[in-house]
């Protein structure tokens, strides 16, 4: 039995426990720290900024560099040191200045004449962070680009923090984003009632349902204790070895939140035999029932899976959902997907937020394929 690590809450308002166990198609490593998006920070004060044209190539290194450009028929100001580069040198006019149109840096501004005015923090422990270019970037109220970003808070007092192995980089630390070679994979699962054989439990079991305990009435024999939890095969909770061929020689390395080992009496059914037994299946109803079934009506599905995406999907609509998934997928979520890492040094940060879609439509052929950074990010060109 595999203890709970956390709670959250469902759309239903229900706390639901979740713990964490090895899995070899997972989406979670595991961490010293992590980082949350952070809530009721209070403002130390505010500043306005306003956006001014730059030609100069020194402008990019600084990092207060802005592509302007029309995405979904608005105007947006774009952080993306890449994107700039690309404009910026594919226009040059010397070499210390562009031709390009559509770079813009940020200053300083009165309220009457200013862009946009954002709250200010106060960082003085050091543990704020803002997402800049893919990496996570400590934040700084006197760097005008940091105005305005979600601000994310560094949790680091717990022994073992469980992060999505899709999470970017950390500025200062590059052993924090996820290693193919050398991270372990975990699953997270959600936890239930594990009822237990307890001389002095409160409950007993009648036709596979817990019932309270009466003394005098039920067998003594059958009580048991309810324990939250995850019931856990032994690959889940432990490191496997294997030898050449494949086969598991020793079990390493325990969860650090195990707990007791059991014997399981009753097993819980597949999921779409809780299903049928849950719709009452007959011959009369069947076709509706199965026309009507999701995904996770027919099968368990660990978060991080692909079907975890459509486990609300209906069988006869998997197919059309399937499709749009991949017509909006971003080359960030096919790279999680696939499983690709040893990437050159910030191509993952580069592409994580292109969509496949925008991807194939910027390239062209020029004495070999050429990728139209603009297009490809979604602007119009």
């Amino acid at each position: 039995i595999v203890n709970p690590v956390g709670t959250e809450t469902d759309s239903e308002g229900n706390e639901k426990p979740f713990t964490y166990v090895y899995d070899e198609t997972g989406k979670y490593i595991a961490r010293s720290y992590a980082f949350v998006k952070a809530d009721n920070l209070n403002p130390t004060g505010t500043v306005s900024f306003r956006y001014q044209k730059t030609n100069l190539i020194a402008d990019i290194a600084t990092g207060n560099i802005y592509y302007c450009g029309t995405k979904d028929g608005k105007i947006v100001y774009d952080n993306n040191a890449t994107l700039c580069a690309y404009v910026a040198y594919k226009n040059l006019s010397s070499t210390t200045a562009t031709a390009s149109d559509k770079l813009y840096k940020r200053v300083d501004a009165s309220a009457s004449d200013a862009f946009d005015t954002q709250p200010l923090y106060d960082n003085t422990k050091g543990d704020l962070y803002v997402l800049i270019n893919g990496k996570y970037v400590k934040y700084d109220s006197s760097n005008l680009t940091h105005a305005g970003e979600t601000i994310y808070q560094k949790h680091d007092e717990n022994t073992v923090y469980f992060v999505d192995k899709s999470t970017p980089g950390v500025v200062g630390d590059d052993g924090y984003v996820y290693n193919k070679k050398t991270d372990v994979l975990y699953a997270k699962q959600y936890c239930e009632n594990i009822y237990v054989k307890d001389a002095k439990g409160e409950y007993t079991v009648i036709n596979g349902k817990a019932e309270t305990f009466v003394d005098g009435v039920h067998d003594q024999s059958a009580r048991y204790s309810v324990v939250v939890g995850y019931l856990a095969q032994v690959n889940e909770v432990y490191n496997s070895k294997k030898d050449t061929d494949g086969n598991i020689t020793s079990y390493t390395n325990p969860l650090p939140h195990l707990t007791e080992r059991v014997n399981v009496e009753n097993e819980k059914s597949e999921a779409v035999l809780r299903m049928i037994a849950r719709e009452q299946v007959t011959i009369e109803n069947i076709n509706g029932v199965i026309k009507n079934a999701k995904i996770s009506d027919i099968m368990d599905i660990s978060e991080g899976s692909l079907f975890y995406d459509f486990k609300d999907s209906k069988i006869e609509n998997l197919s059309h959902d399937v499709q749009k998934s991949f017509s909006t997928m971003t080359m960030g979520q096919l790279l999680m997907y696939a499983d690709i890492s040893g990437l050159a040094n910030g191509v993952k940060e580069v592409i994580s937020d292109i969509t496949l879609e925008n991807f194939f439509h910027s390239l062209t052929i020029q004495n070999g394929i050429v990728i139209d950074l603009e297009k490809a990010y979604g602007y119009q060109v």
